[in-house]
């Protein structure tokens, strides 16, 4: 009799314990697992985004003969790059000969100038497309710090074997990461408040 009121008492205290870890847990969880998933998801999405933008502008170029000339570029590759500065917010878009030579910019300024940084040779040589986040005040591929959080897409030109130019894209990413953090803020606040009222409920 006596074992059997002790095992009910405590059962109680164990129902309140597993509720509690139980609680402590899914706080726990959604802090370092879901929120870094989601943001990872977001970083993923904007990342192949904007490769892809870069890659549908490098179709118009798959017949171009080489070396890339300014008076030559298709004019679908003209209208479709002006369309992506608004569509996915780029901040810049570039097309580069083998040289490194600028031959069409957003930037007209920039256009005849010369990229001779190492990347612009590597993704050359690597024949391999190259997509990457940059978070705002780091050093992107030209070491040039970034005033907003940008993702840098690079679309080497390959015609058989040679190497004709590159297309580079910056696409300003922060009002997506903006909405992300605002969204990660307003469900932190539900679940530690939810957290805390069933802690003290118990």
């Amino acid at each position: 009799m006596t074992g059997n009121r002790m095992n009910r008492s405590t059962l109680p205290i164990a129902l309140l314990l597993i509720s509690v870890l139980a609680v402590l847990f899914l706080a726990s969880y959604t802090h370092v697992f879901l929120y870094p998933q989601m943001t990872a998801s977001v970083n993923g999405f904007l990342i192949d985004e904007t490769l892809h933008s870069a890659d549908a502008l490098a179709t118009h170029l798959k017949h171009a003969q080489s070396p890339l000339q300014q008076d030559k570029i298709p004019p679908l590759f003209l209208n479709d790059a002006k369309d992506f500065l608004w569509k996915i917010h780029a901040q810049k878009i570039r097309l580069f000969s083998s040289q490194g030579v600028i031959i069409y910019s957003s930037d007209a300024d920039e256009i005849g100038q010369t990229n001779t940084l190492p990347y612009f040779q590597e993704i050359g040589a690597s024949k391999i497309p190259r997509s990457t986040l940059i978070e705002n005040e780091h050093l992107s591929a030209e070491g040039v710090k970034t005033t907003s959080e940008i993702v840098e897409a690079y679309v080497p030109l390959i015609s058989g074997s040679e190497f004709l130019g590159m297309i580079e894209v910056y696409n300003d990413v922060s009002i997506q990461k903006n909405k992300l953090r605002r969204m990660i803020n307003t469900s932190s606040k539900v679940v530690y408040s939810a957290t805390t009222i069933l802690l003290l409920s118990f």
